[in-house]
């Protein structure tokens, strides 16, 4: 498993080298245990990319790369029913 680990961050890092990128992973909480593994590995290997790592999970899950100094969380909360029928346009008449 390492050696696709390896052979996906150089990938990545060649993109990279041409454009920036965005990666973004949804509903971290049903990853397994190899995919947990990459992704704190290429949290890691980003550092110096212009790479943006962007993962959701739900709120009861602990991902294991929380605590890296490059990493930032950001809560989003639920909308009540008054913000919600605005976001999705209900409402307009």
């Amino acid at each position: 498993m390492r050696r696709i680990h390896e052979v996906l961050a150089r990938w990545l890092a060649g993109i990279a080298g041409q454009a920036p990128v965005l990666i973004l992973m949804e509903d971290a909480h049903w990853a397994d245990a190899a995919t947990l593994d990459f992704l704190v590995g290429l949290t890691e290997r980003i550092t110096h990319l212009p790479v943006m790592l962007l993962i959701t999970h739900r709120p009861e899950f602990s991902p294991p790369w929380a605590n890296a100094k490059h990493a930032e969380t950001f809560v989003l909360h639920a909308l009540d029913s008054a913000a919600g029928g605005s976001a999705s346009g209900g409402g307009r008449g």
